[in-house]
């Protein structure tokens, strides 16, 4: 009710003023949040505002099964609070207290401009109706932090299956961009199965003239996925042909169109893939642009750009291509035109390097190079939207360009405590630059900009055209306790004339600043292959780079994950108990695998502190993808050592 009563002063305010806001948040948040954010910043100044950024459970579980849901949680405002997230399953998007509760967690101290990552494994009820759930969190549940605004504390996330079951479901669909009419051509499908139980099911591929797949589109080729135990996924390159007018489609599929496999869920069993262009003609695309490492500074100096073109069309033919120069990345028939070639017959999928001569006269600064294939469509190709290509910027003029590279610090320092930066100044552009310095600071975010805790400057020494040098800096973190990017910015107060005055500034990697520990996966590893599904042992380094020692209280898992993303939503293998670890201590633990893997390839992944026992310094560090694991006697012996497949046949 504050709040409100708080915004609506503010919004009379502002609708009285004439203000009109218009912006984008970046990494702050999504737009929705914006307008809060403003209201209160007015007249809140020094409070905080949490909200959830993102909800990630796994696609089912059984019912009262313990699962790891992934909650980030945010404080956009200007104070810092600590508060709660709690779980919940809701039959629709809007999460309320009056939906099924599953898990709550502390987010612990959240400053400014800070998200942490929370794994909370649900304790839900002891029976959830099987069916299709929205998994969603609510952060100060109960209106206890007062905040800047108190109508963005929710977020609906993934939608996910309850019960025991199969979920067949589409993760890809595509098909070659161009088809001839009444052709033969090869679908690939992805088809997984993200259910609790394994199933399979007919796989249809239909063209269909818009997104929405039907009975109504015209079916192509169909094919069959074999049994797909849970979590499994499976490619199927099913044979088809275009029997269609020409013209753009969709290529789409279609899994268990009949209903003969009882799933979880039944609403998710088609998807609309690729575009594809049934006709027969050319198709010119740019793949590459390239030129000098310089541009001249007068028009009566020749210059050379390269266009690779290629024809990726069903039919031979010739062109001709232009190039440009553009001082943004968007091409357009205003740009500078600096010459054009013929490019003679390409076959169809074959490329082929052109030279384009000609000349420029232009300012200083940075230029992006660009070509344009058949610019004013005088051939007839099977697509139109894709024959420009923009490449690389290259630098006219005499001037430096002053650029930093790389930046680091310590992961971790206590408050108040003195810490080295390092940096790497280059010197990018045509000409020497002089002396300078480089600020070294720290942010709360990625965007390095002069209004961050200024650490201090660092001198530059001259620097030729191509030349780097590195920096260093001893300096004090007189910064709150929290995590924060160690940032550089060369060149802070324009001192230098440069070709370009935007690439000055770089962040680097997160430091934990106080008294707390910081644990951090270094390795993860385990067998590469197994015959068949068996138990196994996966090995995980775990260590600690923060500023104290660690209790006995947290515990590390090893997951398995069908891509190198993990996340606590992936297969839990198990879970050990991390001994006492002292301030850059390490130590490696055995982790015993029992689950029943399903056939395929698979990552092996790690995620400290699982269960958010431990207090650090940062909580978004704890993650680690290791080695890969082939699970089933054809990929076994594939991965296997020559003579171990020698013996295996």
């Amino acid at each position: 009710m504050r709040a409100a009563r708080r915004q609506g002063w503010l919004v009379s305010l502002l609708m009285a003023s004439g203000v009109l806001v218009g912006c984008s948040r970046g990494r702050s948040g999504p737009a929705e949040l914006f307008v809060d954010s403003v209201v209160g910043a007015i007249a809140t100044a020094g409070e905080p505002d949490l909200w959830v950024s993102s909800v990630v459970g796994p696609p089912s579980a059984t019912s009262a099964s313990g699962y790891f849901v992934t909650v980030t949680a945010c404080n956009q405002g200007e104070g810092s609070a600590d508060s709660l997230v709690k779980l919940y399953l809701s039959k629709d998007t809007s999460i309320t207290s009056a939906d099924t509760l599953v898990g709550s967690a502390s987010t612990g101290s959240l400053h400014p401009k800070q998200c942490t990552t929370l794994h909370v494994r649900t304790s839900g009820p002891d029976s959830v109706p099987s069916g299709p759930w929205h998994l969603g969190a609510v952060i100060d549940p109960g209106d206890t932090v007062e905040e800047v605004s108190e109508t963005n504390n929710t977020r609906a996330g993934v939608r996910m299956a309850i019960g025991s079951g199969a979920d067949l479901q589409l993760a890809r669909v595509s098909a070659p961009a161009h088809l001839s009419p009444a052709g033969r051509f090869e679908a690939s499908v992805e088809v997984c199965n993200m259910g609790t139980a394994s199933g399979s099911g007919e796989v249809d591929v239909y063209l269909s003239a818009d997104t929405a797949v039907t009975t109504a589109d015209t079916w192509v080729g169909g094919g069959s996925t074999g049994p797909l135990r849970e979590g499994q996924c499976t490619t199927l390159a099913i044979p088809a042909t275009a029997q269609v007018p020409t013209g753009s489609w969709h290529v789409a599929a279609w899994v268990d169109r009949a209903n003969t496999v009882e799933e979880l869920v039944e609403s998710n069993n088609t998807r609309s893939g690729t575009r594809v262009v049934v006709d027969n003609g050319p198709d010119f695309t740019i793949a590459s642009v390239v030129g000098p490492d310089s541009l001249p500074s007068s028009s009566s100096e020749p210059i050379v750009l390269t266009a690779t073109v290629c024809n990726e069309g069903n039919v031979g033919a010739s062109t001709q291509v232009e190039a440009y120069l553009s001082v943004d990345s968007v091409l357009a028939p205003t740009d500078l035109l600096v010459g054009s070639a013929p490019v003679e017959h390409l076959e169809p999928g074959q490329c082929a390097p052109v030279s384009i001569p000609g000349s420029a006269s232009v300012s200083s600064g940075l230029w992006h190079v660009a070509a344009w294939v058949d610019r004013t469509n005088a051939v007839g190709e099977l697509a139109e939207g894709n024959n420009i290509r923009v490449g690389n910027r290259l630098p006219a003029g005499s001037a430096p360009d002053l650029a930093v590279s790389w930046v680091s610090a310590p992961s971790s320092v206590a408050a108040t405590r003195p810490l080295r930066a390092a940096a790497t100044v280059c010197n990018q552009g045509t000409s020497r630059s002089p002396t300078t310095t480089v600020s070294f600071s720290l942010s709360l975010d990625a965007s390095i900009t002069t209004a961050d805790a200024l650490l201090g400057h660092a001198a530059v020494p001259e620097l030729r055209a191509g030349e780097c040098a590195p920096v260093e800096l001893s300096a004090v973190a007189n910064v709150r306790e929290g995590t924060w990017y160690v940032g550089a910015y060369v060149d802070s107060e324009r001192r230098v004339a440069e070709l370009s005055e935007h690439n000055n500034t770089r962040a680097g990697n997160l430091l934990g600043v106080g008294d707390g520990a910081d644990l951090y996966v270094s390795s993860v590893t385990g067998p590469a292959w197994l015959q068949e599904p068996q138990s196994f042992t996966g090995n995980i380094t775990v260590c600690n780079q923060g500023t104290r020692g660690t209790t006995e209280s947290a515990r590390v898992g090893l997951f398995l994950s069908t891509d190198a993303a993990i996340t606590a939503a992936d297969t839990l293998i198990g879970d050990v108990r991390l001994p006492a670890l002292a301030a850059g201590q390490c130590t490696t633990v055995s982790v015993p695998g029992n689950a029943r893997l399903p056939e395929g390839t698979w990552h092996l992944g790690a995620i400290a502190d699982l269960y958010g026992d431990e207090a650090e310094l940062i909580k978004d560090n704890n993650i680690q993808v290791g080695s890969t694991l082939a699970v089933g006697s054809t990929l076994a012996a594939f991965h296997a050592p020559a003579a171990s497949r020698t013996a295996h046949n």
